[in-house]
């Protein structure tokens, strides 16, 4: 098992050489400076303007070996931020770290984003993460392609849009409900983020976690990780059984400040949000796993959240088209995403971690759409083109091999065979 301190100490170390070599501030930081206000910037009906790409990067690898149980980020010399007439621009760090945060029942379109290309406007839900413009890819033009097993029928989106969305649209066994003849669907194959675990392992003690946010199953199937087909893999939506079972053994200072927080009463979901956050933090910078998913709310979404002033269920607030408390809520979401950005930036983590933030469906309400799904990357490493818009045509199987190609994990075949998972080059920096 790798020393726990060992990944942050190697982070500083990179930036450390940046520092004393060429200049690559701008670069390191995806062109976004670091500021304790920028993690809870405040939103209004204002759109921010995004700012231009920063092409530059420090190249970073991940190694490991038999000589030390450490993991060691070895920078490449000759390629900080500078290129070379030789050789051409400098190659993009690969990310070592992925999250993957999985909202129920999209996004309005008109409060995420406009614009086209690199001359785009936030919206409102979406102004928190202004600061990290230069590394962000809106992407539009996923759908989550419903492929119903031969000889089954879908009738809800519900029951099938979670559970298509990581696995690449294979669906398994489905569960009836009589009464509402609703049927719901397991997922038919491992999810995105088992496999890439499998991939990414290393010598990190968990290949993948799931943390929740009130995400656990009810008696339908919902969610959207599978370990295989009908093998669905519940989250942890009690941050202190996930801090049990992703640090117990270890012994940092990180932890000590976690701890002390999670011994603190629970204050609603969105209290529950930022401790999982917390320890999708302190799991990155102790590298006990390389991939997260973190799910907020089940498929068919049940939270209300009071802690915010909405006292109507998520689900009735989508389907009685009310965007004023959907964009509160997704704005205290982008909210906490901010602040988790900015701690990896300051602790010199945010070039190595991919962010990933999706659902599994598109604009509502119009009956619950899963074409042009809500997907957002975040990605100060380089490997994607950021600062954009990015219209692309593909589906969630595409869509999947794209991130694990980005990882530097490339998926020969990964989901439904009739989808033909192909990576979606315009969204790469190559």
């Amino acid at each position: 098992m790798p020393r726990p301190a060992t990944l942050r100490l190697a982070h500083a170390l990179v930036l450390l050489v940046g520092a004393c070599g060429p200049s690559t501030a701008d670069s390191d930081a995806g062109g976004v400076e670091s500021s304790a206000s920028s993690t809870s910037a405040p939103v209004d009906d204002t759109l921010a303007t995004s700012a231009s790409v920063d092409g530059g990067s420090v190249t970073t690898t991940t190694t490991s070996g038999d000589e030390s149980d450490a993991t060691t980020l070895a920078t490449s010399a000759g390629s900080e931020g500078v290129a070379d007439e030789s050789t051409g621009p400098p190659s993009p760090s690969m990310p070592t770290h992925l999250l993957v945060i999985r909202q129920p029942h999209g996004t309005f379109e008109e409060e995420a984003w406009a614009g086209n290309g690199e001359q785009f406007v936030l919206g409102p839900v979406l102004q928190p993460l202004a600061p990290w413009s230069d590394a962000l890819v809106l992407v539009d033009g996923v759908d989550n392609v419903i492929l119903p097993p031969e000889g089954a029928e879908t009738n809800t989106v519900y029951g099938v849009s979670s559970a298509s969305i990581l696995t690449g649209g294979l669906l398994g066994s489905a569960t009836v409900v009589s009464d509402l003849d609703w049927a719901f669907f397991y997922g038919g194959g491992p999810s995105l983020d088992v496999v890439l675990g499998e991939a990414l392992g290393g010598l990190s003690p968990h290949p993948n976690v799931h943390l929740g946010v009130e995400a656990t199953d009810g008696p339908w199937p919902t969610g959207a990780s599978f370990s295989d087909a009908d093998q669905p893999l519940p989250p942890m939506d009690d941050p202190a059984v996930a801090f049990a079972t992703l640090f117990t053994g270890l012994d940092d200072p990180l932890l000590d400040e976690l701890e002390d927080q999670l011994a603190q009463p629970i204050d609603g979901p969105g209290d529950v949000l930022e401790r999982q956050l917390d320890i999708a933090h302190a799991a990155i910078a102790l590298d006990v796993t390389r991939v997260q998913l973190l799910s907020i709310d089940r498929g068919l979404p049940a939270i209300m959240w009071t802690d915010l002033g909405v006292f109507v269920g998520y689900h009735e607030l989508v389907a009685e088209n009310n965007p004023a408390s959907i964009r509160a809520i997704q704005t205290f979401w982008a909210e906490r995403i901010a602040a988790f950005l900015a701690r990896l930036e300051s602790d010199g983590l945010l070039d190595h971690t991919l962010v990933v933030w999706l659902s599994a469906e598109g604009s509502p309400p119009a009956g619950y759409p899963t074409d042009d799904i809500f997907a957002v990357v975040v990605d100060a490493s380089g490997t994607f083109a950021t600062g954009r818009i990015a219209d692309v045509d593909g589906d969630q199987a595409d869509f999947a091999v794209t991130i694990a190609e980005a990882m530097s994990a490339p998926l020969p075949a990964f989901g439904h065979p009739d989808l033909d998972a192909t990576v979606i080059e315009e969204l790469l920096a190559r």
